[in-house]
């Protein structure tokens, strides 16, 4: 409690007028006593700003002696007070530490009425009740004509100065009153005078004031405190000090209290003017004051916000909280050592600097809210947006400011990329707008790279179509700065330039203006421009080249715009492709027309209710009537069918190749081939059919047949013939034979079977074709089939050292047993046949949805792929060096593939060269139960 209660921490606003401080409880009265002290002075006296010279008080008596307006005195600094040879050494005097009021320092010229200059000696002394920087200067010896004529007085001077002091009691706000001083003892004796204020803050009456000791008003505690002060005050005369005691109430009670005295002469006698403060509110206050700063501190350290405060004289950091150590990852004494540019990244330090620059200056000094958004640099290196939330505030006398740091790169980023994606979907609505207007192609293209330039971030957009005449790329549409390409011209060769090599490698190509690949001339245009990164992409059309999207920007291409410009150039070839594929489908409509128009197959087309919509010049010709007569008509009725229900007919007909009835208007039957397929057309749904007159194939199928039968026939019996002679020769009836002659016997009569069997397989594959081949369908087990055909192959195996190995299960199979059994045999043969000696043969079975298939593996050479397709068609043979000695028809597999078809089932190979060949046919599975 031993701070005055005018403290310079205090004030927050000084003018020339007024004094407001933070703590105006006790402050503003202060205030006003020291001005009434001022106004008491018989001297001139002011009030100056040592630091910006300006006067911030003045006194009657300064007005009287220079005639000007207290508002113009003002105005002025304070050497304007004294002619110009005269305001160093009055400046210095007004500056010197003095504590002696009576101090006579060097004279110096005023200027007083009319400016006239007078002489005077100026003491000063600090006066901290106004604020920091403010000192009282008091001018001396005035000359008595200059003083009678600026306010004509009657009284003695000190007659004078008692009633000034008097009336400075009197008209005292605060408790005031003039003590007389034992010159011996320095004690106070009694009052002198006393004022109403005096009265009501004690609660005694004037009239017992004035008959009760000074001391006696003041704590016994704090009497011994109060003579030492005044003993040490009588040895600065004229000072006003200010200390803290307890004093008495009429009730009583004590209340604490600021007591301001300063020793003057009274009446001729020493005494001592008093001037009471209460401060009781003010402790209260102070502590309310300590215990909200605590609270303020507290929450300053545990804000989740980064805070600091700096000085904005220094810019060092004076106070940070954990926040702030968390967010840049410096240790706090860092921080506290750092000044606040320290922090920012070097491209934001002017606009700090400007900010700081705007503040010291007085620009904004009272803004409460100022925010902005710098880059800071962390104590790893790295970079991030803060956004600067400052306040103004006073700390330790000094101006600062309160900033708060909010982290705002992740909300940038996002704000940017919001951004971006805005930009991009607003390019893909007008791509999308662009692509579908009914305009022409160069319309549509300005209008894209018009896009580009405004959403993509892209200097310059061009798009190059192939002219077909000329097999080179041309400018069709440009936007932005010129496109750096066209600094060699609007048409380019495949091959030239970036745009050039992104159409003949069909791929993207992005690049850097400094790339050696580019001609001078572009490195010229391109940082002329300010391009320093290109880019080309291909629009490609059915796996052809049909144009180039190009671009150019002054940084390098985001992986986004990438892709973006990527897709671009595909919806460019999409739409090229497009307008060239109606023009080469309107050209082929008119080939396709010529071609089915005169093609040599009758071909119908056909509505979905089977109506014929169409027919070329074969169908009438093949069937006799005109197109007229023919167009219209029903399908069914060029066949000679059982009904005449179209849609049945055409159910049984589609997607498959069938021999029907065919009928001519002359009511001819012949045999037609039918190939009907669904069809597709802006009509609608609908069928084409492909018809083929097969008399003729029938009448050549005829003879083969005859042919074959005859020949077949004819050769069966001599052969049957020559081998019951060999084998009467061979069996010794015309006697021994050298063994020369034996082998030759042996070999007539392989060859002789060979050819009988060959003979058979003819006739037989021929009956089947001839559909003569009469199938005996029923449910058969699986197991049954394979041990019947293991019976025939067993020998064989045994002889060839194979190893069949059986995994079958007995599952029953819809089929002719004697036909299937054929077919296994024939496979399990050719199994053992091409084998290698001692090695195993597989046979097995599954089921596999509603069919049987059976398996045979071997561990033979296996099939070459160009052999797969063509190994089941008549006298087919893998072509290898044992094929010719292992022997064989080359119809076996062509049997056993009629025998499966008929079956309504299926036959293949799965073979891998050098690792042998699984044979497998699936036949239809059985569902009823085995006959009795």
């Amino acid at each position: 409690m031993d701070r005055p209660p005018f403290h310079p921490d205090d004030v927050t606003e000084t003018d020339a007028s007024t004094v407001r401080v933070r703590d105006a409880s006790h402050s503003e009265n202060t205030a006003l006593a020291f001005r009434a002290f001022l106004e008491a002075l018989a001297l001139p006296a002011w009030i100056f700003d040592s630091e910006t010279r300006r006067i911030l008080a003045v006194n009657d008596a300064l007005v009287d002696l220079t005639q000007r307006p207290r508002d113009a005195l003002l105005t002025l600094k304070v050497y304007d007070l004294f002619t110009a040879d005269s305001r160093e050494t009055a400046y210095a005097q007004m500056q010197a530490e003095t504590e002696n009021s009576q101090h006579r320092g060097n004279l110096v010229r005023m200027l007083a009425h009319r400016s006239l200059p007078i002489e005077v000696r100026v003491v000063s002394r600090p006066a901290p009740a106004v604020h920091t920087n403010a000192r009282l200067a008091i001018a001396h010896e005035v000359p008595a004509d200059r003083v009678a004529a600026s306010a004509p007085r009657s009284e003695a001077p000190s007659s004078r100065n008692d009633l000034r002091w008097r009336t400075f009691v009197e008209m005292s706000p605060l408790p005031a009153g003039i003590v007389l001083v034992d010159r011996e003892t320095n004690r106070a004796v009694a009052f002198m005078a006393i004022n109403d204020a005096l009265s009501e803050a004690t609660g005694f009456t004037r009239e017992e004031l004035l008959r009760m000791p000074p001391l006696d008003l003041i704590h016994e505690n704090d009497r011994q405190a109060l003579a030492r002060d005044i003993a040490r005050q009588n040895t600065r005369a004229s000072k006003l000090d200010w200390r803290t005691y307890r004093h008495l109430r009429k009730d009583g009670s004590y209340f604490e209290v600021h007591l301001g005295s300063v020793s003057i002469d009274f009446e001729g006698e020493k005494a001592r003017v008093t001037v009471l403060t209460d401060v009781s509110a003010k402790s209260r206050a102070e502590t309310a004051t300590a215990q909200s700063e605590e609270r303020y501190r507290t929450l300053f350290e545990v804000c989740p916000v980064a805070t600091c405060v700096y000085d904005l004289t220094t810019l060092q950091f004076v106070a940070i909280n954990d926040a702030m150590v968390r967010l840049y990852g410096y240790r706090r004494e860092d921080i506290l050592n750092m000044g606040v540019l320290d922090l920012v990244a070097p491209d934001d330090a002017d606009l700090v600097i400007g900010q700081i620059e705007e503040l010291r200056r007085g620009n904004n000094a009272r803004v409460l809210h100022r925010a902005y958004t710098v880059r800071h640099r962390l104590a790893t290196g790295e970079e991030i947006d803060v956004e600067l939330i400052e306040a103004p505030l006073l700390y330790g006398g000094s101006r600062a400011r309160l900033v708060m740091h909010q982290d705002v790169t992740e909300h940038k980023r996002a704000q940017a990329e919001l951004v971006k994606r805005a930009r991009i979907e607003t390019f893909r609505a007008e791509l999308g707008t662009a692509m579908m207007a009914d305009e022409s192609l160069p319309a549509h293209f300005e209008r894209v790279t018009e896009a580009m330039i405004g959403h993509l971030d892209v200097d310059s957009a061009g798009i190059w179509i192939l002219d077909e005449a000329s097999g080179q790329l041309e400018l069709q549409a440009n936007a932005g700065n010129l496109d750096i390409a066209t600094a060699g011209g609007k048409r380019l060769r495949f091959g030239e330039t970036w745009i050039g090599r992104a159409a003949s490698r069909a791929a993207p190509v992005l690049l850097d203006t400094i790339d050696p690949a580019m001609r001078p001339m572009e490195v010229t245009y391109a940082q002329r421009h300010g391009i320093s990164s290109v880019c080309a992409f291909p629009c490609i059309a059915r796996g052809r080249v049909i144009g180039v999207l190009s671009a150019g920007c002054s940084h390098s291409f985001a992986e986004e715009v990438v892709n973006i410009l990527r897709a671009t150039a595909a919806q460019i070839a999409q739409s090229v492709g497009a307008a060239f594929a109606y023009e080469a489908l309107r050209v082929s409509e008119s080939l396709s027309r010529s071609v089915l128009a005169n093609m040599l197959s009758p071909l119908v087309t056909i509505s979905e209710e089977g109506i014929v919509e169409t027919a070329n010049a074969a169908a009438t010709a093949t069937f006799g009537y005109s197109r007229d007569e023919l167009i219209g008509k029903p399908f069914s009725a060029l066949f000679e069918a059982k009904s005449r229900d179209q849609r049945q007919l055409l159910q049984r007909l589609q997607g498959r190749v069938s021999e029907e009835d065919g009928k001519k208007k002359s009511g001819e039957v012949f045999k037609c081939e039918v190939r009907l397929f669904h069809l597709e057309s802006l009509r609608g749904p609908g069928y084409a059919a492909i018809l083929h007159d097969l008399s003729e194939r029938y009448e050549v199928e005829r003879l083969k047949a005859e042919f074959v039968s005859v020949v077949s026939h004819e050769l069966r019996t001599p052969l049957t013939a020559l081998r019951g002679s060999i084998g009467l020769l061979a069996g010794g009836v015309m006697g021994t034979f050298n063994t020369d002659v034996t082998e030759m016997l042996e070999i007539a009569d392989r060859n002789i079977r060979r050819l009988i069997t060959l003979v058979n397989d003819i006739l037989e594959l021929e009956r089947m074709q001839q559909t003569k081949l009469t199938l005996v369908i029923r449910p058969v087990r699986a197991l049954s089939i394979v041990e019947r055909s293991l019976e025939v192959v067993r020998s064989f195996a045994d002889q060839e050292r194979i190893v069949i190995d059986v995994r079958c299960t007995d599952d029953l199979v819809q089929g002719d047993d004697d036909r299937l059994v054929q077919v296994l045999v024939n496979l399990l043969s050719n199994a053992v046949k091409f084998s290698p000696a001692g090695s195993r043969v597989e046979v097995s079975n599954e089921v596999e949805a509603n069919t049987i298939v059976f398996r045979v593996k071997d561990r033979g050479r296996g099939i070459p792929a160009s052999h797969r397709r063509t190994i089941f068609e008549r006298f087919a043979q893998v072509h290898t060096d044992d094929s010719r000695e292992k022997g064989g028809s080359g119809l076996g597999l062509t049997i056993s593939k009629t025998i499966v078809e008929r079956h309504d089932g299926t036959i293949g190979v799965d073979s891998e060269e050098g690792r042998g060949s699984t044979f497998w046919f699936r036949v239809p599975r059985a569902f009823l139960p085995l006959p009795p």
